[in-house]
């Protein structure tokens, strides 16, 4: 791929940093992390985000603002960042609301990083040249992706996995339902550029990914993928000019669906859906979601702190089962917006997503080698999002459609202004490349956690200590890392260390259960190796247990088991009552017959 003998270096650069950045965040993984997949991709974007952050500063300062393009997208945006802040001011969870969740790290940084990335795609892309440039860089990270899901699926993965899903893949996204809303938009964008190919090889090639695309998302049987399949082919006639070459794609792609649909794993998985089965999951997800919100409809529980959100809100497991699992999405992405950021957020989003649509519309008419691809792409993300839960490994999706389509909008002629001397650019890129790798920090706490759990299951209790030690002096403001130190130090019977540890933990979470749980243990512990403080301490913490989540069996189940450890065999009956109805009969708080 060659550049215009005009263009700025610097916009090259950032045009290679966008690619780099989007290669990065499809095929990005870490097998030596315990998180091995979406924290990575969180790393390695953020990585790419600060030299991109300073490329954009030196543009702004050699020709001023007009290097951004105007747009009535950048008001979208804007509202949308205010929503969120405003969100996570009034958080549960503040840190969640800044940095995410443990296993998804979609917090304000996430949007920041996206908006970076938005404007970077807007400033960097001139023409369609430039389009091909980045779509190149989503062809390789999908060929890595599709070759690696085929590996999996033919039992050849390198890479050994303690929870790998039987017979879905879940190439390099970790989760077969995030690599089936990857695979939404792949056949999104591949459709598009086939119905509006021009040449042969134009021709072959994008069906070529359209077929593969289609055999993945078989395969993986992922529902929503039916959705965003079903959303390209209703959106593809809007950048088709002729009627014939309209309905031939149309056509073409509806026997594909049927086919799909009616003889493989994904159809069944479909057809089940549309009988009424396996959909309980959901609807009580959804319906928790609509609780939330009416609980706090203005700016809602903060940036990814939906986990909270269903906690309070979800039905009693004793009445509904699925329900004792805690989520961290509403698998919809209306109603993630309005449980995390409330209306403010949701009324920003759906502005976003209309203006964005009109935009790529308007693109896919005046241009449709480069809009076609992105308008089908764009509906089947949405489409699929109506299903499915969010995740930086597609997040970035929309913001470089939109970012495009700004970019392709009317870039005025660039005028120099004034020119940044070279020891300033070099001193800010060393600086932003020195803060970049501030999170390899992060990245070897997540490998310490793996080597602790590893040490802890085969009894290697001094390896677990020191792995455990070593991720909380790496990153001890995660609240799991202080509670593996508790774990690993109540392997060598270090009560009061790991009493400090757990206290640690529960401190910066102090609505999850389980933190009050091993700080109740702990102090049993200790009380029933002579120190009679801890007794009250041990009630008191199982207690706040319960109090965190009481539609959680965790708090209930520890005080039965202090209870009737203390001979309080009222309190240890009525607990261990309600711990079976939460749990089912396996309880082992007895002792009191």
């Amino acid at each position: 791929m060659t550049f215009p003998p005009d263009r700025s270096r610097w916009l090259r650069a950032l045009l290679v940093l966008c690619a780099v950045k989007i290669a990065l965040l499809i095929v990005a993984f870490d097998p030596s992390g315990l998180i091995a997949f979406d924290l990575p991709k969180s790393l390695a974007s953020r990585a790419v985000e600060w030299p991109i952050a300073v490329v954009l500063g030196i543009l702004v300062i050699g020709q001023g603002r007009r290097v951004l393009p105007r747009s009535h997208l950048h008001v979208a945006v804007i509202g949308l960042a205010a929503a969120w802040l405003i969100a996570a001011w009034f958080a549960q969870d503040r840190y969640l609301a800044l940095f995410g969740e443990d296993d998804r790290y979609l917090g304000l940084t996430y949007l920041a990083d996206m908006i970076i990335l938005y404007v970077a795609c807007a400033v960097a892309v001139r023409d369609g040249h430039d389009v091909a440039f980045l779509f190149t860089a989503i062809a390789i990270g999908a060929a890595v992706a599709l070759g690696y899901a085929g590996a999996q699926a033919i039992g050849a993965d390198p890479f050994w996995w303690q929870d790998t899903p039987a017979q879905r893949p879940f190439s390099t996204f970790g989760n077969p339902d995030h690599f089936g809303h990857f695979l939404s938009v792949l056949f999104g964008l591949s459709f598009g550029a086939a119905v509006v190919a021009r040449g042969l090889l134009a021709t072959a090639i994008s069906a070529l990914v359209v077929g593969l695309s289609l055999v993945a998302a078989a395969v993986v049987a992922t529902r929503g993928t039916a959705l965003g399949i079903l959303a390209s082919v209703v959106a593809a006639p809007i950048p088709i000019t002729g009627r014939r070459r309209a309905a031939l794609a149309i056509a073409l792609a509806s026997v594909a669906f049927v086919a799909i649909f009616t003889a493989t794993p994904l159809g069944e998985r479909v057809r089940a859906t549309l009988s009424g089965a396996a959909i309980e999951d959901r609807t009580t997800i959804w319906a928790a979601s609509v609780r939330a919100f009416a609980a706090r409809p203005v700016a809602g529980y903060g940036p990814d702190n939906f986990r909270i959100a269903y906690a309070e809100h979800r039905p009693s497991p004793a009445q509904v089962p699925l329900a004792a699992m805690p989520q961290s999405s509403a698998h919809n992405w209306l109603l993630d917006a309005a449980v995390m950021t409330g209306a403010l957020g949701l009324a920003a989003l759906v502005m976003l997503v209309a203006l964005g649509t009109r935009a790529l519309i308007a693109l896919a008419r005046s241009t449709p080698s480069t809009g076609a691809p992105l308008l089908l792409g764009w509906c089947a993300y949405w489409a699929h999002a109506l299903v499915a839960v969010g995740s930086i490994a597609i997040g970035w999706v929309p913001w470089v459609a939109i970012g495009i389509a700004v970019g392709l909008g009317s870039h005025e002629p660039a005028r120099r202004i004034r020119s940044v001397p070279p020891w300033v650019s070099a001193v800010a890129m060393i600086v932003a490349l020195v803060v970049a790798a501030t999170g390899a920090r992060v990245l070897l706490a997540n490998r310490d956690a793996l080597v602790m759990e590893h040490a802890n299951a085969v009894g290697d209790v001094q390896g677990a200590l020191d792995a455990a030690e070593s991720a909380v002096t790496r990153d001890g403001a995660r609240a799991e890392n202080w509670n593996r130190l508790g774990i690993a130090l109540d392997g060598l019977e270090l009560w009061r260390a790991s009493l400090d540890a757990y206290r640690e933990a529960a401190a910066r979470r102090p609505y999850e259960p389980i933190y009050w749980a091993n700080i109740a243990r702990t102090y049993a512990r200790l009380a029933l190796a002579g120190d009679a403080p801890s007794r009250e301490e041990a009630v008191t913490a199982a207690r706040r247990a319960v109090d965190a989540d009481p539609r959680s069996s965790v708090g209930h189940a520890v005080l039965a088991e202090i209870a009737a450890a203390f001979g309080m065999c009222d309190l240890a009956r009525s607990e261990a009552a309600i711990t079976v109805t939460l749990q089912g009969p396996d309880l082992r708080a007895r002792a009191c017959g």
